[in-house]
């Protein structure tokens, strides 16, 4: 619907009305950025200070950051609700400004694939808004997990060095997980698209699941450290597998994607004349009936 500088016009207008159906993602980012950089700057402060050596110094600065991160994951999870990130909610609230629009546009012959095209481009808008609601909920969570933790077991700095961390794996890791399905759907065959990219994060989120079950002495953190190298071994061998053997390893495959299937069996069918002369279709037992009632 984007043939000419009017239906641009109507297509920007049916943006800016999806984008105020949701919630922005700004004011959250904000607070996380804020959230990140003040917690680390305590850290950064405290090192050159060298107040860590004493376990005192912990427990006012590891409470504060227990309560903003709960703050935080409960931000988080407002905003998520009022977001783009749910597909049903934003479909709907794509299909009924596409129906706005063809109202509008009132014209009896529509480009039926200008309209595909349109509802393609304002869904894609609200998804790629939506990714970052999931991508910062997804943080809040597992760092207010953190730092409740480390509250229950004050005197550790696990908290404050693994909040930036955290942050870059896991805002960048949904973003790049959303990339990586889009090129599955699209059948890509790059480096990337080849990635077991559900085994790494099955990895990430066992790791620190690891982490956090030997702060809390559930598990021995020795134990801990051999799981969790053992297991980022086996997903190394995994991803030198699936994106640099198995491809060359197909190359002597017979390639089936190609080949013809077989038809399938379909019902038998009869030709019949009817009265005026014309030869029609009728499957199996229909022809009889129909030949019983046109002779």
């Amino acid at each position: 619907m984007q043939d000419d500088y009017f239906s641009f016009l109507e297509f920007r207008a049916a943006q800016r009305r999806l984008a105020a159906r949701f919630a922005q993602p700004r004011a959250l980012m904000l607070h996380t950025l804020i959230f990140v950089v003040t917690l680390t700057a305590i850290w950064v402060y405290g090192l050159a200070w060298r107040l860590w050596m004493y376990g005192g110094n912990y427990d006012w600065p590891t409470l504060l950051g227990a309560g903003w991160s709960l703050i935080l994951a409960a931000h988080a999870l407002l905003h998520y609700r009022r977001s783009s990130a749910m597909s049903d909610r934003r479909e709907l609230a794509v299909e009924d400004e596409m129906r706005q629009l063809i109202e509008k546009r009132g014209d009896p012959q529509i480009d039926h694939d200008r309209l595909f095209a349109t509802h393609r481009s304002l869904a894609a808008g609200l998804e790629r808004q939506g990714r970052w609601a999931l991508a910062l909920l997804a943080f809040a969570l597992v760092n207010a997990a953190s730092w409740v933790v480390s509250a229950i077991n004050i005197g550790t700095s696990w908290p404050f060095q693994t909040t930036v961390p955290l942050a870059l794996l896991i805002v960048g890791g949904v973003n790049a997980f959303s990339i990586w399905q889009q090129r599955q759907h699209e059948k890509r065959d790059d480096w990337f698209a080849r990635l077991p990219f559900r085994h790494v994060i099955a990895y990430g989120a066992g790791s620190i699941g690891l982490v956090l079950a030997a702060l809390l002495r559930l598990i021995n953190p020795w134990d801990a450290d051999t799981l969790v190298a053992g297991w980022g071994m086996v997903l190394l061998v995994h991803v030198v597998v699936a994106v640099a053997v198995w491809p060359r390893i197909r190359r002597f495959l017979p390639d089936t994607r190609h080949q013809e299937q077989p038809a399938k069996r379909k019902p038998g069918a009869r030709l019949v004349l009817a009265d005026d002369g014309e030869m029609l279709n009728a499957i199996d037992g229909d022809s009889e009936r129909f030949q019983a009632r046109t002779s």
